[in-house]
C-alpha cells in the first residue's frame, strides 16, 4: 500500500512537531518524578560529598542476605535476584565514586537508574548503619539532581535535534507536493542519506531518541506509513556509524570491506550483496568475526542502554542473522 500525508498540513507542521515534543517531554519528565515518588523513606541527610564505605565488602555481603532473604519472602525468580545483585553492585560503585565523577556513572546506566534502583535504595536502608543511611540518601539526592539535569540538557536539545530530524524527512518528501510515498525509491533514501552525512555530528543521541519519539507518536496516530520512514532514518543512522573508523578499521579489504559493503546497502539488497560474499568473499569465520568485533565495540564502547546502543545493536543482529542464513543455505 502507498502512504501518502502531506507535510506542511499535518505531518511535519509546527503544531505536530510541538504535539511530538510534548509527548516526548512528559514521558522523560514522568519517569524522573516516579523515580523520585519510590524514594519514600528517607533518612537524615547530610551535605558534605559522598564519603567512602569503611567496609564495602561486609556491607556488599549483607546487601546479598538481605536480597535473598527479601527475594525468597516474596518466592521471587532467579531473574529476579540477579536483577537485584546488578543494582546492588551499581549503588555500590556509585557509592564509591567522587561527586565529580558520579555524572558519567549516572549517564552510563541512565536506563538503570529508574523506579526499581530508587525502591532498591530505599529498601537497602532497613538494617543499615547511620552512616551506610547517610550514604544512600546523599547518593539519591546527588543521582536525581544528575538526572533532572540530563531531563533540562535533552529539553534544550530537542529543539535542535528536531530540526535536524525534520530536515532528514524533508528529503524523502516530494519536492513539488510536500507529500510522502512508501515504500520510499531508491532516489529518496538516497536523499535522506546525503541530509544526514551533510549534518554529521548533529546526528547524535538526542536526534535518535527523537526518532524513537516520533514513531511511538507516528503510531499512536496510526501513521504507519511515517513510521516505515522513521524507521529508515533509524537504518541508515545504524549503518552509517557501523562503517565508521570509529567501528572499523581502516582498512578497507578482506572481511572489514566486506561488512563495510553489507552495512552500506539498502535492506532489499542485503540477499545479492551477502549471495556475493559468500561465493567470493573472505569466508564465513573471518566475516562473522569481523561482525562480534563491531558488536563487541557497540557494547563497550557506547552508554549503555541509549538509544544509539540499542539502533546500532539491534541493526548488527539482523546482519548477523542475515549472515549466517546465508553461509547456512550456501553450505547445503
Amino acid at each position: 500500500m502507498v502512504f501518502r500525508s502531506t507535510l506542511n498540513s499535518h505531518l511535519c507542521a509546527p503544531h505536530y512537531i510541538q504535539g511530538v515534543v510534548r509527548f516526548q517531554r512528559s514521558h522523560r519528565v514522568q519517569s524522573v518524578q516516579q523515580n523520585s515518588a519510590a524514594f519514600v523513606r528517607q533518612p537524615r541527610l547530610v551535605t558534605s560529598k559522598v564519603r567512602r564505605s569503611p567496609n564495602l565488602a561486609h556491607t556488599a555481603q549483607r546487601n546479598k542476605r538481605t536480597a535473598v532473604k527479601t527475594c525468597a519472602s516474596k518466592d521471587a525468580e532467579p531473574d529476579q535476584l540477579a536483577e537485584m545483585a546488578i543494582l546492588d553492585q551499581l549503588i555500590d560503585v556509585m557509592i564509591e565514586t567522587p561527586e565529580a565523577q558520579l555524572p558519567e556513572v549516572v549517564a552510563k546506566n541512565v536506563m538503570t537508574c529508574d523506579q526499581k534502583f530508587f525502591m532498591r535504595l530505599a529498601a537497602r536502608c532497613d538494617g543499615a548503619t547511620d552512616d551506610e543511611r547517610d550514604q544512600i540518601a546523599q547518593l539519591s539526592g546527588l543521582v536525581m539532581r544528575i538526572l533532572d539535569q540530563m531531563v533540562k540538557q535533552t529539553e534544550n536539545k530537542m529543539g535542535q535535534s528536531a530540526e535536524v530530524l525534520q530536515a532528514i524527512l524533508l528529503a524523502a518528501a516530494d519536492e513539488t507536493t510536500g507529500e510522502f510515498s512508501v515504500p520510499l525509491t531508491q532516489e529518496k533514501t538516497d536523499a535522506m542519506k546525503k541530509v544526514m552525512e551533510l549534518r554529521g555530528d548533529l546526528v547524535d543521541e538526542s536526534v535518535i531518541a527523537n526518532a524513537y519519539a516520533w514513531i511511538r507518536k507516528s503510531s499512536e496516530d496510526s501513521l504507519d506509513g511515517m513510521v516505515t520512514i522513521l524507521q529508515t532514518v533509524l537504518q541508515l543512522y545504524a549503518a552509517r556509524t557501523l562503517s565508521s573508523s570509529k567501528f572499523a578499521s581502516a582498512d578497507a579489504d578482506g572481511a572489514v570491506g566486506e561488512v563495510n559493503a553489507l552495512l552500506g546497502a539498502d535492506v532489499d539488497k542485503w540477499d545479492t550483496v551477502l549471495a556475493d560474499v559468500v561465493t567470493n568473499g573472505c569466508g564465513e569465520k573471518a566475516f562473522m568475526e569481523e561482525l562480534q568485533k563491531r558488536m563487541e565495540n557497540v557494547v563497550l564502547g557506547m552508554a549503555n542502554g541509549s538509544y544509539s546502543q540499542r539502533v546500532l545493536a539491534e541493526y548488527l543482529k539482523e546482519v548477523e542473522t542475515r549472515a549466517a542464513d546465508a553461509f547456512k543455505s550456501a553450505s547445503t
